[in-house]
Order: structure tokens, then sequence, then C-alpha cells
């Protein structure tokens, strides 16, 4: 299950790096059909913005893409100077991205209801990784695991906004805007709801295999 996992994870995070640095950097560097959902094509003289979401955009796909190979076996048993070296990457990603995500967050799609649910995002995408960050300092080499693949979850938000605002908007119909900021809302906490089942799947595994 852990190899399906993996597989998995691998899958998704290659394929939602194609799609976003293709569509934000080589297709649409102009971020046109992104503003076009805010009506905001003002923000285009806002020069701190573009920059800032460019940077906000790069430093979530490396954390998105070093997450993957940090989690391998083979990194994590047979060369923990590569682990290492991929851990710190994917953290200073994320802790870099602080003032980048805080900053685009106040010009979300949807208002200030998406505002908040993108603060509250952050909030537990930087929390989850600090803690993760925090155990491992301490030795605590299993709570560091838990904690990071609940962080990898959040990382993995932004991915979930995208299908979430499919399902509502083009599946159910619903408003885009509000589809948009139900996705919002709903990607960070079933997210972490999901990176908590897959915690007790393995947790309940380890106790087996144990006994």
């Amino acid at each position: 299950m852990k190899k399906s996992l993996m597989v998995f994870m691998f899958f998704v995070a290659i394929a939602w790096f194609g799609h976003t640095f293709s569509k934000n950097f080589i297709v649409d560097p102009a971020f046109t059909k992104f503003l076009a959902h805010k009506g905001s094509f003002h923000l285009l003289q806002n020069k701190l913005w573009f920059w800032f979401l460019r940077a906000h955009i790069l430093l979530s796909l490396l954390a998105l893409i070093s997450g993957p190979i940090a989690f391998l076996k083979s990194t994590r048993k047979k060369n923990k100077a590569l682990h290492r070296l991929i851990g710190k990457i994917y953290m200073v990603a994320i802790f870099l991205n602080c003032i980048p995500a805080l900053y685009v967050s106040f010009y979300a799609t949807g208002g200030w209801s998406s505002t908040i649910a993108f603060i509250f995002l952050n909030g537990a995408w930087i929390s989850t990784t600090y803690i993760a960050y925090k155990e491992v300092r301490a030795r605590k080499i299993q709570q560091h695991k838990e904690w990071m693949v609940r962080s990898y979850s959040i990382t993995l938000a932004n991915t979930t906004i995208y299908v979430l605002t499919l399902i509502f908007h083009n599946g159910l119909g619903l408003d885009y805007i509000l589809s948009y900021q139900i996705a919002v809302w709903s990607s960070w906490m079933l997210n972490l709801c999901i990176a908590q089942g897959i915690i007790a799947i393995f947790n309940k595994k380890d106790e087996n295999v144990n006994f």
C-alpha cells in the first residue's frame, strides 16, 4: 500500500508541476486567464503582486516536487545526507513562501472569504512544517514523519482547490466564485483529514507487524 501511495504521490506531483509551470510560465505568463476570473486586470500594473505571485508559484512547486523525494524509503534509509538536503529544501521553500503567499492571498479570487481561508491554509502549512522540523531536531522520528505527511497534504492543497472547483462549478453548476470559495475552505481541511487517515492506517499496520 505504501508503494502504491508513493507512486500516486509522484504522479500527482509531476503532473501538477508540469501543468502549473507550463500554464503560468509558458502558455499564459501574463496571467490573463487567471485574472479573468477576478475581473482585476489592473493587478498587472501592480509589479509587487506580479513578482510575489511568481515567487509563490515557484516556491510552491519546489516544495511540491521535493516532498515525494524526501518520502522515498531509498532516500530516508540509504542516503540520509540526501534526505536531509531534500528536507531542508522543502522546508526552506515553505518558510520563504510565507510572505509571498500572505501577500497574494489579499488579492484572492472570491474576496475576503477566500483571503481568510488562504490565511488559515498558509498558517496550517507553516505550522505543520515547523512542528515537523522541531520533531526531527528532537530526534522524534515517528512524530516527524507524521507531521511531514500533514505538511505535504497542505502542499497539495492547490491541486485539491483546482479539482473541487471543477466539481462544484462544472459538475454541479455552481457559480465559479462560490465554487472557488468553497474549494479554498474545503481543501486544507479535507487534505488534513486524508493525511490523518493515512497516518492512522500506517500506524495500525506497523502495530500489527510488530505484534
